[in-house]
């Protein structure tokens, strides 16, 4: 018995040294205040209990932890997880962690290295997971085998998952257990990604999508990324409600568009792609504004946008669309900017797809070059007859094919197109159409009702007499396009060499892809960006002011308003004090041929 018990000292001594060295369970049913650093081998906090890590201190925790109540990170405080195994923080639905730094002096949620696997978890518990961050720098969450940095189960009654100007770096993936449901929050404001842990696809299940961020929502959920720099491609399916504005998206985002429910805003965002295909399909019924494409796959025909089932008016508007890696060689470049598809119920007046006030530019061998095409704007392939089109006011540069294709591989039939007005057509050394037929578009699908007043610049003859840059398109009788379309005059555009390049030049940086998407990282400079492509592509030449029409209304020609001009009628009559000029109709009439009055 006496050896016994010397045994049992022995064991409890041993016992006591390991929890002073490696820290205690701790049990938090209160009110309590860290002051100095301190490790746990493990901790949970009570429902309606709080601990708080005071500013500058560290808590380390060593094993997996329960928060039923709050955890509080001050200013400048750390928290370290160092775990001997693969575990877990699980923040229940009475739980939240709320990290409290300042831009003097941010906070920090790390793994150590050399720890196992950790990540921020709901503990399964329906409205768990709540994180509400400023400032904070999230480092090394997730690794094999989960992949997984926070999950999250947030309901309408949990106080959400919000950051404002966090980071998170060495970071594995972000996503909502289930989806977000009605009434919950997620909202990301100027937070960054860097050195993302992506799940290998060898480790993935057969058709299994994985990306560092995914937010599936509902109708009624409150869901946003504004101003954030996503490093790896991102997932953005089944985002109803949904606010995406301002964000950099340096390896593309993934949309479907059977998966693709209405959002409430898409708009200043800059996509790089680096895949040759369509990554972005979205359906009829949503928007996207103001925003830069662009396709860095080192191709031959990179496809930018599809648009298909849905319903309802949709549009791409104020939108850039460019390639920067076209593949070197000898064959003849080509390029889908927007490929329209048919809705998924409804009549072709309740399915309008709009594009407008969009930009091609040339690619980046530049004007000059022979092969410099970017894309097409529209390319109409698959069938369709419950939606319509509309292309109004965009400004093409097209070499090589047509600004709009129509009639590739399946027909484009009768009604399709609403109409095509107002767009200007650029080409360089008589290359590229306006319209071009790629085989199968029926008769009279573009008509003089429905495609008029565009302007061509340096673009190829096609087979009309009556109207320059249309091809292979058939007629029910003698076609009469181009009765109000400007052709060979030049818009006099103010700097056609502008592009995202000489933006990142003019902010002291350097013209690369890089450059760009580093001077637009969590800012709202991508208007600044817009601005200044768009002031380089405004026309000069006062024929192209308000010499557009859409029912009814004058418009100018292309993508950008000829801003700071005086209207084509009032110069004309100053003009015509000195010299002859030809009398401009304001109507909806004006001679084929007109002078052009320089400024």
């Amino acid at each position: 018995m006496i050896k016994a018990s010397k045994k049992h000292a022995i064991f409890l001594v041993t016992w006591l040294v390991i929890c002073l060295n490696v820290g205690a369970w701790e049990i938090v049913e209160s009110t309590e205040y860290l002051n100095k650093n301190t490790e746990y081998s493990s901790l949970e906090i009570k429902s309606g209990a709080s601990l708080t890590v005071s500013s500058g201190v560290q808590l380390t925790l060593k094993s997996s932890s329960k928060l039923h109540g709050e955890l509080i990170l001050e200013q400048g405080a750390q928290l370290e997880l160092d775990f001997a195994s693969a575990g877990t923080l699980d923040i229940y639905s009475s739980g939240v962690l709320r990290v409290n730094g300042s831009i003097d002096s941010r906070c920090r949620v790390f793994v150590k290295e050399g720890s196992a696997s950790a990540y921020i978890s709901d503990g399964k518990s329906n409205g768990g997971g709540s994180i509400v961050a400023a400032y904070c720098d999230f480092v090394s969450l997730g690794a094999q085998p989960n992949y997984k940095a926070i999950e999250t189960w947030v309901s309408a009654d949990s106080e959400g998952l919000i950051f404002t100007d966090c980071t998170f770096d060495k970071c594995a993936q972000i996503k909502h257990r289930y989806g977000l449901p009605k009434g919950a929050k997620q909202e990301f404001l100027r937070c960054k990604w860097t050195n993302s842990v992506e799940k290998p696809k060898s480790e993935r299940k057969q058709y299994e999508l994985w990306h560092i961020l995914e937010v599936p929502s509902a109708f009624g959920s409150e869901g946003s990324i504004i101003n954030c720099d996503f490093d790896k491609k991102i997932g953005f399916f089944n985002a109803a409600d949904f606010v995406l504005e301002g964000n950099v998206f340096r390896e593309g985002i993934q949309t479907y568009s059977h998966w693709c429910p209405k959002w409430k805003s898409f708009k200043g965002n800059f996509i790089q792609s680096m895949v040759d295909g369509i990554e972005m399909s979205i359906s009829y019924g949503n928007k996207i504004e103001d925003c830069v494409f662009v396709k860095n796959s080192n191709s031959w025909n990179p496809h930018f946008i599809g648009v298909g089932l849905g319903s309802g008016k949709g549009s791409v508007s104020g939108s850039v669309f460019w390639f920067i890696a076209p593949k070197s060689s000898s064959k003849t470049l080509e390029g889908d900017g927007l490929m329209v598809g048919a809705a998924k119920e409804g009549t072709r007046e309740e399915n309008v797809f709009t594009i407008k006030n969009n930009i091609v530019l040339p690619n980046t061998n530049g004007l000059d070059h022979k092969n410099n095409l970017s894309c097409t704007l529209l390319t109409v392939l698959s069938k369709s007859s419950n939606s319509s089109i509309e292309v109004l006011n965009n400004t093409i540069f097209n070499g090589n094919t047509g600004g709009i294709n129509l009639g590739e591989t399946n027909p484009c039939e009768v009604g399709r197109i609403k109409q095509i007005r107002n767009n200007i057509f650029v080409g360089r050394n008589g290359d590229g159409y306006k319209i071009k037929n790629l085989g199968h578009t029926e008769v009279d699908v573009i008509t003089y009702e429905n495609t008029s007043h565009n302007a061509s610049w340096d673009i190829a003859q096609g087979d009309l007499s009556s109207a320059k840059g249309y091809v292979n398109l058939k007629f029910s009788g003698t076609p009469t396009l181009g009765e109000y379309d400007i052709d060979d005059v030049n818009p006099d555009f103010a700097n056609m060499t502008r592009t995202p390049y000489t933006w990142a030049l003019s902010q002291g940086d350097q013209a690369n892809i890089n450059s760009v998407m580093d001077q637009l990282s969590c800012t709202n400079k991508i208007t600044d960006l817009l601005a200044h492509i768009r002031e380089g592509w405004r026309p000069q030449n006062l024929n192209f002011k308000a010499s557009g029409n859409y029912n009814g209304e004058l418009k100018d020609l292309g993508a950008v308003n000829l801003s700071g001009v005086r209207s084509v009628k009032s110069e004309a009559v100053e003009v015509s004090k000195n010299k002859s000029v030809e009398k401009i109709n304001q109507g909806h009439k004006k001679p084929k041929k007109r002078a052009v009055i320089s400024i």
